[in-house]
Order: structure tokens, then sequence, then C-alpha cells
């Protein structure tokens, strides 16, 4: 349950305002109403008071717990008066509550996309064919065993700045650029690709899926590696 308090003190201003206006100017010779007026006048004070007060501590509440919310700390909440709940004490119950729901929302959100992300793990482990899977944000691609094995590779990672240090890659990472950075679209080509360091550059034909999210940012790009039909690494020998 919750007390009108703000409204009644809306109220006790205004009447007090206007029953000392009709004592000072319309009564002002009777003096024996000064004591009511110097009364109501006390009453309009201390209910300016209380509005104030409250109102800005509100305020001030309220603009901190809607910049948590803008941060992502949905764990947070307005802290509630125990004593003599009012009408600011409902707008917290209910400041409270979109909170818990955007909390359980996040969480939702938190609990699909580690799904997604497993799902995607697995996939990414088991299937055949060689795969890199590429982290836009940290810049790194991740090898599935058959793309380790295809590159003749024991590590599971290697960055997109390891690939840019050599020139025969050059050709693949602005393919890759193309594809998941500027026009975020699926691209084919085949082009030469030197993982480590003093080995000669391998010809071979990828695929590169950028994967798009609501806002149209792209994540993780899905590269798929394969090997040169013979005739076409004959072909290029010859040319």
């Amino acid at each position: 349950m919750y007390y009108h308090a703000i409204i009644l003190a809306w109220f006790g201003v205004l009447a007090s305002l206007a029953t000392g206006y009709a004592v000072l100017f319309l009564c002002e010779n009777q003096p024996r109403l000064w004591l009511p007026l110097i009364l109501l006048l006390a009453l309009g004070f201390f209910s300016w008071l209380y509005l104030m007060l409250r109102l800005t501590a509100a305020r001030r509440r309220l603009t901190g717990f809607l910049r948590r919310l803008l941060a992502g700390d949905y764990e947070t909440g307005m802290r509630q008066r125990a004593r003599f709940p009012d009408e600011v004490t409902g707008l917290a119950d209910l400041a409270n509550q979109l909170a818990e729901r955007l909390q359980a929302y996040d969480a939702l959100r938190a609990e699909r996309v580690a799904f997604s992300y497993r799902a995607l793990d697995l996939l990414h482990q088991q299937v055949a064919e060689p795969i890199l899977l590429a982290d836009i944000e940290k810049e790194v691609f991740r090898l599935n065993p058959a793309a380790k094995q295809f590159l003749d590779m024991e590590k599971d990672t290697v960055a997109f700045d390891a690939l840019r240090a050599q020139s025969a890659n050059q050709a693949f990472m602005d393919l890759f650029h193309e594809a998941a950075e500027k026009e975020k679209s699926g691209k084919n080509g085949v082009v030469p690709m030197q993982i480590m360091p003093g080995r000669d550059p391998l010809e071979v034909q990828v695929r590169i899926w950028p994967l798009k999210n609501k806002k149209e940012q792209v994540g993780l790009a899905v590269v798929m590696l394969a090997a040169l039909p013979s005739s076409a690494a004959g072909e290029k020998t010859t040319g």
C-alpha cells in the first residue's frame, strides 16, 4: 500500500498559500488570526521542504539507476522506502521490476549465445573439411583439426597480424578483409597461403562467410579451405 504523501504535500502547499493570502490581505484587521496564519505558513513550508527533498533524492536515484542500466548493469535497483511508502516508493518498485525483467532477459540471451557458441565449436571441431573460424574482435583464426592437418600446423590459433606479416598472404588477407569487413558478404577465391615462415606458399581455394548480428556487424567469419583440383593446379603451373 502506498500513501499519497506527495499529492497531500502539494495540497498542503497550495492550501497554506491560499489561506495565508486570505488571512493576510482580507482579514488584516483581525489579530486573532495571526497564529493560524503562522501555523499554515509553517505547514506550507514543511510541505514544500518535503517535496523538494523527496523529489530531488528520487531524481538522483532514478538517474543513477538508468545510467547503470545503460551500462549493462541489470542487477542494479532502486532502494525502497521501508516506512511510510509514497508515490516515489511505487516508482522504485516498478524500476526494480524492470531491472529484474531485464536481468532475466540478459541471462536468457547469454545462455542462448553460449549454447550457440558451443554448438558452433562442436561443429568446428568435428567437421571433416578444413575450416578457419575468424574471431574479428580478437583478430585470430581458430583452426579445426582438419585445417591443422591440411596446413601442416600444430597451433590451434594464428593471429591476423601473423598472416599479414607474410607477404605471400596478402591476397588472402585482402579477400578476407573485403568479405568480412568491407562488403560483409560471402567471397570465393584461389589464393596462396603461407602459415609458417620459411615454408613454400600453398595454393588453396577459399570460401569465406561472415556471420552478422542484427546490427549488421560481423563478429565471426567462417573460412573453408580446399585443395586445388589437379587439373587446376596443372593449368596454374603451366601458365
